[in-house]
């Protein structure tokens, strides 16, 4: 079973955002049609792209139709067979570090150094921190061809 196309939208050219999102879910797509998808999972997807199908929504709503569909359908495919997205663990790692540990680090570092300059040494670590775990899981899932390119 194949996975559907994107109908053409013809607000594509109205918002550039629009056309963006829209070219990045049809890329998506092609990147899925090359996987081995179980049928179930294809089925899900043509019910997550059948509103968009169908859609006469104007500028901002069509806008955020498209951006949700595409992040179902990307937690989806993640979820059933852990293929990821471009840079989703760097993402993922800089919300988690940030909130998690690089605001504290960096308190506790102005604390004990007296000087609110050291603030930002957390957020500092914690980003170099994300770029290199994240980009090492992001390689290894290349390896294991659980990666899409878009």
């Amino acid at each position: 079973m194949k996975v559907i196309e994107l109908n053409e939208i013809e607000h594509t050219g109205s918002e550039i955002k629009i056309g963006g999102i829209y070219f990045q879910l049809v890329a998506i797509l092609k990147e899925l049609t090359r996987k081995d998808l179980e049928s179930y999972l294809i089925r899900k997807i043509h019910l997550e792209l059948r509103p968009l199908n169908s859609s006469v929504l104007s500028d901002s709503e069509l806008k955020k139709l498209l951006k949700l569909k595409q992040t179902r359908i990307l937690k989806l495919v993640e979820k059933e067979h852990k293929i990821i997205a471009k840079n989703h663990y760097r993402i993922l790692l800089m919300v988690l570090g940030m909130s998690s540990f690089g605001f504290p680090i960096g308190l506790a570092s102005r604390i004990s150094m007296g000087n609110i300059g050291f603030m930002g040494l957390g957020l500092t670590i914690v980003m170099f921190l994300r770029l290199t775990i994240g980009s090492g899981l992001y390689k290894k899932a290349a390896k294991e061809g659980r990666k899409l390119d878009s």
